[in-house]
């Protein structure tokens, strides 16, 4: 687990100097019970998954809500084993007088072209508001000073890298599929569950503990309020 921290860590450093509900418990990969769904339907527990890339179960939920509940959750698998860190989390850059501060505007960007509400976004941005006024002070050029280690950046709160946010995990995935839903009105609620994929076996490995999406429709379009 240490060392999956330091490669983190790392690719957010690597990032910075290319340019300027319902909990889900953490499904920890020693822990984690999986199940197996083979090409004849059999199902058996296994302990864990190759990571290869992923194709796409069965979807029998075709609503709007979870189809955007899916869509995110395939999103978020693609750009976060592809280390595409810009793409879903914060990154450190210098500010216009050269100090730290965070950059989260594609990130922000994708989240609301990926249907999160305006609300849940405000709440992403206000997530990051510690870590800010921790290293404001900081010169971006002399940051390692200050952060050398990854307790440096727990004790500011600037650790958001420690874990993949919207899964609570430092485990990769392949994908999502709608196991459940539940719509009443403008509010609903999906249930998904994430899954590696061998490609090797044609095999999917289901992650024991589900996700709860939540939505609403505002003004003829559902967003996701709560994940």
């Amino acid at each position: 687990m240490k060392n999956n921290i330091f490669i983190l860590l790392a690719l957010v450093l690597f990032g910075c100097n290319s340019s300027s509900s319902k909990e889900a418990e953490e499904p920890v990969a020693a822990e984690r019970a999986h199940i197996k769904e083979s090409a004849d339907g059999s199902n058996a527990p296994i302990s864990q998954a190759n990571e290869q890339k992923a194709e796409k179960p069965i979807n029998t939920f075709t609503s709007e809500p979870s189809i955007i509940a899916e869509d995110f959750f395939d999103w978020y698998a693609g750009v976060t084993n592809n280390q595409e860190t810009n793409e879903y989390q914060a990154k450190f850059v210098a500010d216009k007088e050269g100090m730290m501060t965070l950059d989260y505007t594609q990130y922000i960007a994708n989240l609301r072209r990926l249907h999160f509400s305006e609300e849940l976004i405000n709440q992403e941005v206000e997530n990051y508001s510690n870590c800010i006024n921790s290293i404001k002070s900081f010169k971006y050029a002399e940051r390692e000073k200050h952060l050398e280690e990854i307790e440096d950046y727990e004790s500011i709160g600037c650790d958001f890298f420690n874990s993949f946010r919207w899964t609570k995990s430092m485990d990769n995935f392949d994908g999502a599929r709608v196991i459940g839903e539940e719509i009443k009105g403008n509010s609903a609620e999906v249930k998904v569950q994430l899954y590696n994929y061998d490609a090797g076996k044609k095999e999917f490995y289901y992650w024991n503990e589900p996700y709860m999406v939540k939505l609403k429709k505002d003004n003829g379009k559902w967003e996701i309020v709560n994940l």
